[in-house]
């Protein structure tokens, strides 16, 4: 529901003419538009009270050099 709300959906209409709606993939998402994904993710989290881990649980390190 996130990435519906954050990236949208694509449309298109297949060879039997009936019309399809697929989320956009985060694949083909920009940095601008991965942030603002990421964004909602945690104030979605936080909203439901869900802690989420910190990034340096995954092994990222994120301290500017």
């Amino acid at each position: 529901m996130i990435k519906e709300k954050v990236l949208g959906v694509e449309k298109w209409t297949g060879k039997n003419g009936k019309t399809y709606e697929m989320v956009k993939s985060s694949e083909d998402c920009d940095v601008e538009e991965y942030s603002r994904l990421i964004d909602a993710t945690q104030l979605a989290a936080d909203k439901l009270g869900c802690k989420l881990p910190d990034p340096s649980f995954y092994g990222m390190d994120l301290r500017r050099e």
